[in-house]
C-alpha cells in the first residue's frame, strides 16, 4: 500500500487527549489522500478510531515501537510516512532520523509553558505549523447512535483527588436532583473511585463502564452530566449534553469542557459550589431539564 501515512502520537491521560481531537479532526479533513495513524495509549485510541478519524491505531507502549521512539526505524506499519503530530519532546535521534526521512514532523509539547490560555486554543496552535488556520470543531456527538436520554449521570472523581470534594457532597447533589423531580439518577465511576462504590450504592445505582468506548455510551444516554475536571467531563461536554462541571483547583479558563450547552462552576468550598449548582439546576429546569 502506497498511500501516504499520517501518524498521531498521544501519550497522556484521557482528559489531555480529548482536548487534541478538534485539531486531529481538522487535519484529518485536510489531508485526506492520506491514511491517519493513532500511535497512542489503545483504549483511547480506540474511541478516536470509533469516532473515525483515525484508519488504524496501534499501542504506543508495545516494546515493538521502541526502536521508532528511539530513531532508529520506521516500522513497517508507518513504512510511507509523510507526516507525524506528536504531543512529546523527542530524543535528538529520533528527530535526526525522521529529517534524514523527509519526514515532516511537529513535535507539540503537550501543555503550554507559563501561558494561561485554554487547552483547545493551545492545542490549535499545532494547525498553523502545517499551514491550516480552520475553525475548530469540539463535537462528537455522532460517535454513538441515537438513544433515549433519561438518567442524570453524576461523576464523583477525577484524576487528582484535588479537583474532588468529599463523597458526600455527590450524594447531597444527587438527594436534591431528586427534590427537584429528577427520577433517574445514577453514580458512574470509573478505576479512580471503586473504592467509593459501597458508599453511593447503598443509596443509587451505580455504572462502572469498562472502557473509553462504554463510557461514550453511557453518557450520552444522558439527560444530564455532573462531574469534575476530567476526562469523562470533557468526553460529557464533546458528545453534546448537557453538562456541570466543578473547578475546586483548577482553572476552567484553561480546563474548561466544551460543548453546547456546559456550565462552568468555580469553587473551593462545597456550600459555595452548592449554592453555584442549585442557580444552575434552576436555569435547567426553566429549559425543562429535568
Amino acid at each position: 500500500m502506497n498511500t501516504p501515512v499520517f501518524l498521531v502520537c498521544h501519550r497522556g491521560a484521557l482528559g489531555d487527549f480529548l482536548l487534541t481531537l478538534p485539531v486531529i479532526y481538522q487535519l484529518k479533513q485536510h489531508y485526506q489522500s492520506h491514511r491517519f495513524i493513532g500511535l497512542g495509549k489503545p483504549e483511547y485510541m480506540k474511541l478516536a478510531f470509533k469516532a473515525g478519524l483515525f484508519d488504524e491505531i496501534y499501542n504506543c507502549e508495545s516494546a515493538a515501537y521502541l526502536p521508532f521512539f528511539e530513531g532508529r526505524v520506521v516500522p513497517s506499519e508507518f513504512q510511507t510516512l509523510s507526516y507525524l503530530l506528536a504531543w512529546f519532546q523527542p530524543l535528538d535521534e529520533m528527530q535526526h532520523y525522521l529529517e534524514r526521512q523527509k519526514v515532516k514532523a511537529v513535535f507539540y509539547p503537550p501543555f503550554p509553558d507559563g501561558e494561561t490560555k485554554h487547552m483547545l486554543t493551545y492545542n490549535a496552535g499545532v494547525l498553523p505549523l502545517f499551514a491550516l488556520d480552520t475553525p475548530l470543531k469540539a463535537d462528537l456527538s455522532s460517535l454513538c447512535p441515537s438513544v433515549k436520554q433519561e438518567s442524570v449521570l453524576i461523576h464523583p472523581g477525577s484524576g487528582s483527588t484535588t479537583k474532588n470534594y468529599a463523597p458526600e457532597f455527590y450524594l447531597f447533589i444527587a438527594n436534591e436532583l431528586q427534590t427537584m423531580g429528577y427520577k433517574q439518577i445514577q453514580f458512574l465511576l470509573g478505576p479512580c473511585e471503586l473504592a467509593l462504590e459501597p458508599l453511593f450504592k447503598e443509596h443509587f445505582p451505580v455504572i462502572k463502564p469498562g472502557n473509553p468506548y462504554e463510557l461514550a455510551q453511557a453518557l450520552s444516554s444522558a439527560k444530564l452530566y455532573i462531574g469534575n475536571d476530567s476526562g469523562v467531563s470533557h468526553l460529557a461536554g464533546f458528545l453534546g449534553r448537557p453538562s456541570v462541571a466543578f473547578y475546586k483547583a483548577t482553572n476552567p479558563a484553561v480546563w474548561g469542557i466544551a460543548g453546547r450547552q456546559v456550565y462552568h462552576v468555580e469553587a473551593t468550598l462545597e456550600s459555595i459550589a452548592m449554592a453555584k449548582l442549585q442557580k444552575v439546576l434552576k436555569q435547567l429546569k426553566g429549559a425543562n431539564i429535568s
